[in-house]
């Protein structure tokens, strides 16, 4: 289903499908599917930021410290981020915040901020 033909996803050749002739998954398709992103926030999502030449990942949210539980990332590291990532996290856009992360499951990190 993900090759050229018979592909649910186009009518076109290999070029559109998920794998090239030779069965390899094209690089730019599953960089589109594994980019980064919010699966839960603690608060109410506002704005998203991805790029995905760098992995560059910004995300704003309205804090609610009544949510007792974490925000969760999904991040690709194969993919996005091999030689590790920063976490940083700024109250009105200029005040840092202490970030406490959690891997959970292998791509999934809890992020909890301090909200004292």
């Amino acid at each position: 289903m993900f090759k050229g033909f018979g592909d649910f996803t186009t009518v076109s050749t290999s070029v559109e499908g998920m794998f090239d002739p030779e069965g390899n998954a094209q690089k730019l398709k599953l960089r589109a599917l594994t980019r980064t992103y919010i699966q839960k926030y603690q608060g109410t999502p506002k704005k998203v930021l991805f790029e995905a030449d760098s992995g560059d990942f910004a995300y704003w949210f309205t804090y609610n410290p009544e949510i007792n539980k974490p925000s969760v990332l999904y991040y690709h590291e194969q993919e996005f981020y091999p030689n590790g990532f920063k976490i940083t996290a700024l109250i009105d856009e200029s005040t840092p915040v202490k970030v406490h992360t959690q891997i959970i499951q292998k791509n999934y990190l809890e992020v909890i901020l301090d909200s004292k």
